[in-house]
Parts: C-alpha cells; structure tokens; sequence
C-alpha cells in the first residue's frame, strides 16, 4: 500500500496477485502475536495442490506476504466438481489458538492448534469419515472454550443439527452435546453463524452460548 495526501488514505500498489493456485473456499484471518500484523490463512485443494496443507499468509503494515508457512497436517481435501469439499468454513479462535473447519461432502470436522507467532498450525484432531451429515457451519464461542458445528444435508430430509464440542477436551468421534435440531420439511434450515450471531441465536433460543452441556437449552 502507498500513502496518499489526504491523511489516513492509501492505494494498493498492486492488485489481483495470485497467492495460491488452487485452494479451497475457506478463508480466515487472526492477529499476530505482535499486535500489529495479521495473518490469513486458507487450505490447499487438490492431492497435488496442497490439499493436505494449511496456508498462513502475514498480513504486514503495507504488504501481504507471498511466502505462506505451510502446515502439512490434516486430512487432504480433495473432490471433483460434483463434491462439495471445498465449500464450508475456517475460523479461528478469538484467542488464536485453535482452528476449525469442515469437509461437508466427506462428513468431517477438523480442530487444531494455531500458533499466532510462526503462523503453524499443529496438533489436528480430525473425525472419521462420515461421521456427521454435511457439516457445514462452524464458529468459536467468545470464549474460545467451545466450538459450535452446524449440519445442513442438501441431498436428503435430514434434520438440521447444531452441535457443541468442548475445546478443553476435544473428542470428535463420540456423539456431540446436541443443541437444536430442524427440520427441512418444515422450511427452517440451520447453515452457518458468524461469532456474533451466534452468541444472539444461542441467547435467544437455547440459552448461555458460554455454557457447557444440554442445559443451555
């Protein structure tokens, strides 16, 4: 970025320059340890493209980094253009220690930890195959003690699912705490929440989003 005249103004230097040559749908940013850079990171998409690699970009005072830290880690997102693998959402914790995301046509969800200082991401706990139906939302409790997973099956009537997960002791193969359930029949579809959404939703219909358990019902 170049400083303009006019006081707190400025205009990039350069524009549509290519980071990755193919990655998935999922984008997600955090601030540095220092308190003053960022990071952005997103997934690779493909075997041979970085399907299997996290991808942290510093976001400087006046640049973007070309050189991302790559994290080989996880399960490598992959598909063709009849899968839905490289839709769904990557966040970050509000404390920038742990990511998440989800593969929705493989039914799986991913947790790891993040590193505000190198950008790494390391520690991934992942679900089996198939183990939810289309997940599609996730998003992180103000918190960052709780991680919240919504389903939104497209190929069937299954019922919307929100789920919590405790983040102090992650386990994503025995069944989730259930929060709310909906059914497509019905016109009511639960698909993806920002942090502060979700804290609103959470409030309104089931209870302290801060709250462990099914009695935040």
């Amino acid at each position: 970025m170049k400083k303009m005249a006019i006081p707190g103004k400025s205009y990039p230097l350069k524009k549509n320059v290519l980071l990755l040559e193919q990655n998935a749908t999922k984008l997600a940013a955090v601030q540095h340890e220092n308190g003053e850079d960022y990071w952005l990171v997103t997934h690779g998409f493909g075997p041979t493209r970085g399907g299997g690699s996290y991808f942290s970009f510093p976001i400087l005072k006046d640049s973007i980094s070309l050189e991302p830290v790559e994290s080989s880690v996880g399960v490598v997102q992959q598909g063709d253009i009849n899968t839905n693998n490289n839709v769904g959402y990557l966040k970050i914790s509000p404390d920038g220690t742990k990511t998440a995301l989800v593969l929705p046509e493989d039914g799986i969800v991913e947790v790891a930890d993040f590193n505000t200082t190198t950008g790494m991401v390391s520690n991934v706990v992942s679900s089996s195959f198939e183990r939810y139906n289309y997940p599609l939302g996730v998003e992180f409790s103000a918190n960052s003690k709780l991680l919240y997973v919504t389903t939104n099956p497209p190929k069937d009537n299954s019922p919307n699912k929100l789920y919590q997960f405790d983040l102090d002791q992650i386990d994503l193969e025995n069944p989730p705490i259930e929060i709310a359930s909906f059914d497509q029949s019905e016109g009511r579809q639960l698909a993806h929440y920002n942090l502060q959404l979700m804290g609103v939703f959470m409030l309104v219909f089931f209870g302290n989003p801060y709250q462990l358990t099914t009695s935040c019902r």
